[in-house]
């Protein structure tokens, strides 16, 4: 017998144990993932993060009600090893530890209209929640949402200032980024 950790851990692969659910988890990205992570271009960087492998420490997944034709990612200005992802119905927040994106809160998004003081450009209510969320009420956020439909990625840094005037510049993406799912692009504003 081998220390499955040890071995997991020394090939750049991650082993979890979510005592919640009773569930190991062994995950390792691939060797593009592994040195795009750690890429100092934040849009490579950012892509690698939504491409990870992603493992729950949470007691349950919250699925999408329908395949969204639209994916929003948000990521705290100047950062790529957290990020928000709205898909539909569901919104997840993730953080990379170890070249792997865990599943830190959720929650189901209803029709319900309201205001979200931590999450501002959420304006509905939530009407389940699993997991913890960091505060983020002053963060900024580099907005990215991906329209496959138009294969574009629409773009722009929002405030809760300014989160719900900002007027989003469109990206088309080559068919070799598309292949990647590098679907992330750089925003000129961010310094």
């Amino acid at each position: 017998m081998i220390p499955l950790t040890f071995v997991a851990e020394a090939l750049d692969g991650s082993v979890t144990w979510n005592q919640k659910t009773q569930t190991v988890f062994v995950s390792k990205p691939s060797t593009k993932l592994l040195t795009d992570v750690k890429s100092s271009a934040l849009s490579t960087a950012r892509n690698a993060a939504i491409n990870l492998p992603r493992i729950s420490q949470l007691t349950e997944d919250f699925e999408p009600s329908m395949e969204a034709s639209s994916l929003q990612y948000y990521f705290p200005e100047n950062t790529k090893d957290r990020f928000i992802e709205v898909n539909n119905n569901v919104i997840r927040y993730y953080q990379i530890t170890k070249n792997t994106a865990y599943l830190k809160w959720q929650a189901f998004i209803s029709e319900k209209t309201t205001t979200q003081v931590n999450l501002y450009f959420i304006n509905r209510s939530f009407t389940k929640e699993n997991g913890s969320l960091p505060n983020f009420k002053d963060t900024t956020f580099a907005n990215f949402r991906w329209m496959p439909h138009i294969t574009s990625t629409g773009y722009g840094l929002i405030t809760k200032e300014n989160w719900n005037d900002v007027v989003f510049k469109q990206a088309e993406l080559p068919q070799t980024n598309l292949k990647e799912n590098y679907i992330i692009v750089d925003i000129p504003e961010e310094k």
